[in-house]
């Protein structure tokens, strides 16, 4: 966990913390090292405060660019979809993990696919089981640490003839990428970027459930409501029974733990938290926080960390925000495709390149 000296380190008088294998770094420029860390992050005058970050870029529209929709067979009878910016053949795929309830609707997930094509890599959007339009077939959705269909559509694409394939999650989804890189070189990723990952799912949890913060409890709790609903002839669920669930932490422990292994709530945010994976990375790993985040309290904050991995902890950013310049965009899609980039020798542009792709919404 993190010392009170080293939140004092982040607050808003110093330069972001750069944590560097067992060394804190607090230049204002990345360490030295062939991984490539972005240039610091300077958020937007106006918008300073962690919950207009994360709430502004969650309201910050933009196109996608042109995707084509691939069904994804997966070895229980399930299926997934994935949806692509092109053809992977050839060159450098980037899967992206959506977070909690997440979807291609998302404000991030459009940004950070049109970064990725804009780079000329084939995108690959997984939607987890059950957050397409259309639910999974089994009953059974996706977690926090569900790492397995993101490796099957690496074999997939590998069959289709990408020359690497890399990985950004937000959110939930860092969490589970960060659990799949802690199998070491097992994971089949070349590199991966986890973007406000929860580090730990119970204290996240908690802070879900008081003051300003719950209104993103409430929020999530009402898709995963309407997610329950959907599979209503799978689950036999009611509108009145999810009703009762007044908190993640108490639809996870009746739900989701159960339905995928778990002995309840806290087994379940016990062996999913991803703090107690990083040590087994091995993979060139970027992780990309804001000190502030309203959803992950500092005190969770990894302060020891394998020599893969690089921990870019920004003063300010929010939760999937970190909204820069005098008028708002976007600094993560820039900074995350930098670090993806095997050509880059040095500190990343930290804005997305525009996308001149004509747009379409996938249904």
């Amino acid at each position: 966990m993190v010392g009170d000296n080293l939140i004092h380190s982040i607050n808003r008088h110093h330069p972001p913390l750069y944590l560097h294998g067992q060394s804190v770094l607090t230049n204002r420029q990345p360490p030295t090292t062939n991984h490539r860390a972005p240039r610091a992050f300077t958020p937007t005058p106006w918008l300073r405060h962690r919950h207009a970050q994360t709430l502004w870029a969650a309201l910050m529209p933009t196109s996608l660019p042109m995707m084509t929709r691939h069904p994804l067979e997966l070895p229980d009878g399930d299926a997934v979809d994935l949806w692509l910016t092109g053809d992977p053949a050839g060159r450098r795929a980037v899967i992206l993990m959506h977070g909690l309830e997440g979807s291609l609707a998302s404000p991030y997930a459009r940004h950070l696919l049109k970064a990725i094509a804009a780079r000329g890599w084939c995108g690959v959007f997984l939607h987890a089981r059950g957050s397409a339009s259309v639910p999974n077939r089994l009953q059974r959705g996706y977690h926090a640490a569900h790492w397995e269909d993101a490796a099957e559509a690496v074999t997939w694409l590998r069959a289709r003839g990408a020359t690497a394939v890399s990985a950004i999650g937000v959110s939930l989804g860092a969490n589970q990428l960060l659990v799949w890189l802690g199998r070491g070189e097992a994971c089949p990723l070349d590199r991966a970027v986890a973007i406000s990952p929860p580090f730990d799912l119970a204290a996240c949890a908690g802070t879900l459930e008081q003051g300003f913060p719950r209104i993103y409890g409430d929020h999530l709790l009402a898709c995963m409501r309407h997610s329950h609903l959907a599979k209503a002839h799978l689950n036999g669920l009611t509108k009145a029974q999810l009703a009762r669930f007044a908190t993640v932490r108490a639809m996870d422990d009746a739900l989701t733990a159960p339905q995928h292994g778990f002995a309840g709530v806290k087994d379940y945010y016990a062996r999913a938290s991803c703090a107690g994976h990083l040590a087994g990375i091995t993979k060139p790993t970027l992780i990309l926080h804001a000190a502030d985040d309203p959803l992950i309290p500092a005190s969770t904050i990894p302060t020891s960390l394998p020599a893969a991995v690089t921990l870019q902890c920004s003063p300010r950013g929010g939760h999937v925000g970190s909204l820069t310049g005098w008028w708002p965009r976007q600094w993560l899609p820039g900074a995350a495709c930098g670090f993806l980039s095997p050509e880059s020798g040095g500190p990343n542009p930290i804005s997305a390149p525009n996308s001149s792709a004509a747009a379409t919404h996938p249904t």
